[in-house]
């Protein structure tokens, strides 16, 4: 006899934004070497955010001064771009 329990059905929603006030956040009109600036450039890392996309994020949710908690840290885009 095998014990098995189940999930119950969950809906999430279909909500994925391409903007940010305005900020298109698609970054398809922007190229591949501006993609792949500062630390991107320091070891091969697939998993990298591009350092656009944390850009924006900084500039909308964090003032100067505040502290950035990043903490898997990765090839460091959140770290050269908050500093």
């Amino acid at each position: 006899m095998q014990n098995t329990k189940t999930m119950p059905q969950m809906k999430i929603p279909a909500v994925f934004e391409t903007s940010l006030n305005g900020v298109d956040l698609s970054f398809a009109n922007i190229h591949e070497y501006e993609r792949t600036k500062h630390v991107h450039r320091l070891h091969p890392y697939l998993g990298k955010f591009i350092p656009q996309l944390v850009e924006v994020f900084l500039k909308h949710y964090f003032k100067k001064g505040d502290f950035i908690l990043d903490p898997f840290m990765g090839s460091g885009t959140t770290l050269i771009e908050a500093n």
